[in-house]
């Protein structure tokens, strides 16, 4: 089966267009588990809590005084990986239905492949792939 986000397959024309197919597939991310990487963000960050009681050492403070630069590249690394990882797999879980639903039409390929991600609830997501399911043909040689 070939899957294209494009219109065409090079040398391969559309023969029959079999019509539109999809998968989709919802699925929700423990409500826990952003809380625990929320938290993991935010406590390997430096956090000053103030001067400790017993030693009266500043508790939480970097020992190293912190740039603007070093700031904004922290800032732009908080990726939440548990998010992406979901993502990621419910795509190939889409694509792999989509594909599953082309094969019962008897397609050679899928064309236009688009995806549409929604969020359904807190932490519940849609994934949407769908294209043209079609027939492909044979170029023909010409005189």
């Amino acid at each position: 089966m070939i899957l294209s986000t494009t219109d065409l397959i090079p040398g391969k024309p559309v023969k029959k267009i079999l019509g539109v197919v999809s998968g989709n597939i919802v699925k929700s991310k423990s409500v826990s588990e952003p809380v625990f990487e929320g938290l993991k963000k935010v406590i390997s960050q430096s956090i000053s809590f103030g001067p400790s009681i017993i030693t009266g050492e500043e508790v939480g403070v970097p020992s190293e005084e912190l740039d603007e630069k070093k700031v904004k590249e922290d800032a732009a690394s908080r990726e939440l990986v548990g998010y992406t990882e979901l993502l990621r797999n419910l795509r190939a879980e889409a694509l792999k239905r989509l594909a599953e639903s082309a094969e019962k039409v008897k397609a050679d390929a899928v064309i236009n492949i688009r995806f549409s991600t929604n969020v359904i609830m807190l932490h519940a997501f849609e994934i949407l792939a769908y294209g043209t399911a079609v027939k492909l043909g044979q170029i023909t040689a010409r005189p």
